[in-house]
């Protein structure tokens, strides 16, 4: 499980990665990594899926004091 913080200056929040490597044919874009929150979107690893998901308040907590692993 793999964490990290969105790049959105007017967001910020931390969120859940989760990475996939298949051949699936899905209505999800491929290498793109978007903020649950804010929906700002990343590039990342083209061969990838990406599924997000937001944290709790205490996850969110645990991810500001350096707990939670960050991608």
């Amino acid at each position: 499980m793999k964490f990290m913080q969105c790049r959105s200056a007017g967001c910020g929040k931390p969120f859940q990665v989760n990475q996939f490597t298949t051949r699936l044919i899905t209505c999800y874009e491929f290498g793109i990594i978007k903020c649950p929150h804010c929906g700002n979107a990343v590039k990342s690893s083209p061969d990838s899926l990406f599924l997000t998901h937001a944290l709790s308040t205490v996850q969110e907590a645990q991810f500001f004091k350096g707990a939670l692993q960050a991608a």
